[in-house]
């Protein structure tokens, strides 16, 4: 027996183009939805007088007979040193047996599956006239997010802010070079008032309010997600409708605070993500909805798009052989 390992630099040359990225995810989000996954709570090792924590996520697709286990790191203070922010692994097992069958690089399994699952849920709940985006944050995810909806979206404009200067300046500058009318903003503010969708991505290291939710237009969406809050203590009075795709207690994510205090609870949840994609929930119900729709993230759609890298990768000959056991 054998046990493929795939780097980064083999998922990049194997990583398709964005729309069957998407669709990846999409059958992620519907295996689950349709009762096709097993998904389990993630497990979380924060270690006292560290600034990160280690993650462990696990889930099974049923009918693709692969069960998962990835760990992932959330370590923002990396980039200063040049290091990815979500470094870790996922090892793929076949489901009947156990028996190994691959290890991918996972801080791009992770940073493409959400940048996907972000554009995914933008399209999904957005109107369909929805032409300014503005995108909170402006490294890894959040500018990938922006460059899958440029791309599969009628856009006529993409704000970028972020705490840097020069990360937003040049996830503007990158965007724009494809064809996009994308500029930087100099405040949240600015970026998020009047927007249609706003990707809520600035990769923060603790809950801190980032820009009044007052200034959430009449009909936008708003995606979210990692692990900790950018809202203001208005959040909830100013959307019309929560989506999630899946729940999880706790105080992380961008309304964990408010699950913490008791203020947003599972009864709060208007429609299940999944349940829209499979055609058995509206996302919204007039246009001039505010819609937040909160992605916490489904391991199945690690599985599903790993299985599309892997194919990829087999035809173009990429990876390296190890021996098993």
């Amino acid at each position: 027996m054998s046990l493929l390992y795939l780097s980064r630099s083999d998922l990049e040359d194997a990583c398709p183009d964005f729309a069957e990225v998407i669709a990846a995810v999409r059958d992620g989000v519907l295996a689950h939805a349709n009762g096709r996954a097993v998904a389990v709570p993630t497990l979380a090792l924060p270690v006292d007088g560290v600034e990160g924590a280690l993650y462990t996520i696990r889930g099974a697709a049923l009918d693709l007979d692969v069960s998962a286990v990835k760990s992932v790191g959330s370590f923002p203070s990396n980039r200063a040193q040049g290091l990815p922010p979500d470094p870790g692994l996922l090892l793929l097992h076949d489901m009947r047996t156990g028996i190994p069958k691959a290890i991918l690089e996972g801080s791009f399994i992770t940073t493409v599956r959400t940048a996907a699952m972000t554009a995914l849920g933008a399209m999904t709940v957005a109107r369909p006239q929805a032409r300014v985006l503005g995108c909170i944050g402006a490294r890894g995810i959040a500018p990938l997010a922006a460059r899958m909806l440029a791309e599969s979206m009628a856009l006529d404009e993409v704000r970028f802010h972020s705490a840097s200067p020069e990360s937003r300046e040049t996830a503007a500058h990158e965007l724009a070079a494809t064809g996009t009318d994308a500029r930087a903003v100099d405040s949240w503010a600015a970026c998020v008032d009047g927007a249609d969708i706003v990707i809520d991505g600035p990769g923060l290291s603790r809950h801190q309010p980032l820009f009044p939710s007052k200034l959430i237009a009449p009909g936008a969406a708003v995606i979210s997600y990692g692990g900790f809050s950018s809202y203001d203590s208005e959040i909830l009075a100013n959307v019309d409708r929560v989506v999630m795709d899946r729940w999880a207690e706790g105080g992380s994510g961008p309304l964990g605070p408010f699950i913490a205090a008791g203020a947003f609870t599972k009864s709060h949840v208007d429609a299940w993500f999944g349940d829209i994609i499979a055609g058995r929930a509206q996302a919204r119900t007039d246009d001039a909805q505010r819609v937040l729709l909160w992605h916490r993230g489904l391991g199945v759609c690690d599985i599903t798009l790993a299985a599309r890298l892997m194919a990829r990768a087999g035809d173009l000959g990429l990876g390296t052989t190890l021996r098993y056991p």
